[in-house]
């Protein structure tokens, strides 16, 4: 009998990378480190080619490196995944950069590179682009992760069958800082996966250095 189970599942916080429970990159301590220094080593250290990367702004950014990191747990025969995300501060960042454009007395216009980014789930359509997912989408902005509604949700994707598999979790750059907690999630028949529920969603979001799975890499 299948079970909707997490088989992989990524954390980015602190300046540090997580998969499947090991810290798999430190960035160097530094007090004058800011977010696209960190993005941007990250991307580097992964080694992607990828020009478009640069464009994208924090939220796309910190969404499309953890969404990187679990491409290959995602299964390669189909295009029907989803991708269900939550975060607090919309696209804050992009919201205020344009704010500041249309204020500014002396501009023309608002910089289209901007524009582009005042909507927050332009991270799902980064993430899609790149991996060539056609499933259900959404985001939804909440005051914090809800590990019950993420469940429910996907769940109910996986088990109506609308998808075949599901990119979930939380994607957060704003003025209270930046996270990304992704997952995989889909029906298999190996017990020892983590289930998909709020609980164990909850234990993967706030993270110790503890193992979830046996098969980490």
């Amino acid at each position: 009998m299948t079970t909707n189970s997490i088989t992989a599942s990524c954390l980015i916080r602190n300046n540090q990378v997580w998969r499947n429970g090991q810290c798999i990159y430190q960035h160097p301590v530094s007090g004058d480190t800011s977010l696209p220094d960190f993005l941007n080593a990250c991307y580097r250290w992964r080694g992607v080619d990828y020009g478009k990367f640069f464009k994208m702004d924090s939220l796309c950014k910190v969404g499309w490196l953890a969404a990187e990191l679990l491409a290959d747990a995602v299964p390669p025969e189909t295009t029907a995944v989803g991708v269900v995300l939550q975060n607090r501060s919309s696209s804050y960042g992009s919201d205020y950069q344009h704010q500041l454009a249309i204020q500014e007395p002396t501009a023309c216009y608002p910089s289209p590179a901007v524009f582009v980014y005042t909507l927050p789930n332009i991270v799902i359509g980064e993430i899609c682009i790149r991996h060539g997912y056609q499933g259900e989408n959404a985001l939804f902005v909440v005051p914090d992760f809800d590990a019950d509604f993420q469940a429910g949700y996907v769940d109910y994707l996986l088990n109506e069958r609308l998808v075949r598999a599901c990119l979930g979790g939380w994607v957060e750059a704003g003025p209270q800082g930046y996270e990304a907690f992704l997952y995989v999630a889909e029906p298999t028949f190996d017990p020892v996966m983590p289930a998909h529920t709020a609980a164990v969603l909850t234990d993967l979001y706030k993270q110790s250095p503890v193992l979830l799975y046996d098969h980490a890499d």
